[in-house]
């Protein structure tokens, strides 16, 4: 009997750990800056392939003479949205090395409960013009700021999924005068 209670005690803990290990800062923070700041222009399949089948998804998305509104949407228009989108920009490269820069402010991560293996994820960022990461296909540099905000859901022994994915991002043509 003292066996099965040692093996539940230590069952319990390893979950505990894998939602404390998962959801810290120094393993998350990365994984959103590669995987869904940067891929949403560099790589959009990839971060298409990181949202769950039931994803609830919010946009609101304008530049240049680009607007895209999806509420309420799933995976299907956020895919469609996240390919057509990409097509505009040039494709955001990472440094020789691989380095990707981190450019998120704003960054919070609200997880409470260790008992839940969810965490709501927010973001922002701001395109400025004397850092020209966000290019047009046809080379304008663009300026404005945009917010994100997720639910990352991540069982014991699979890999994170975006349960809930909001995006809002505002830009115009930089004025380079």
């Amino acid at each position: 009997m003292i066996h099965v209670l040692i093996l539940i005690v230590l069952g319990l803990a390893a979950y505990l750990f894998h939602n404390y290990q998962t959801f810290n800062d120094a393993y998350m923070r990365p994984w959103v800056v590669e995987q869904v700041n940067f891929n949403r222009e560099a790589d959009p399949q990839a971060l298409c392939d990181l949202l769950a089948p039931d994803v609830v998804v919010n946009i609101r998305d304008e530049y240049t003479r680009y607007k895209y509104k999806i509420v309420d949407g799933g995976k299907t228009e956020a895919c469609e949205y996240f390919a057509t989108s990409a097509k505009n920009f040039q494709k955001p490269k990472p440094e020789k090395n691989g380095y990707i820069w981190d450019r998120l402010s704003e960054y919070t991560i609200n997880h409470e409960n260790l008992f839940k293996d969810y965490a709501d994820i927010t973001f922002a960022t701001s395109v400025q013009k004397n850092v020209p990461d966000l290019l047009t296909k046809e080379g304008d540099v663009l300026v404005g700021r945009t917010t994100t905000r997720l639910t990352v859901k991540s069982p014991v022994f699979k890999d994170s999924k975006i349960t809930s994915y909001t995006f809002n991002r505002k830009l115009v043509q930089a004025d380079l005068n």
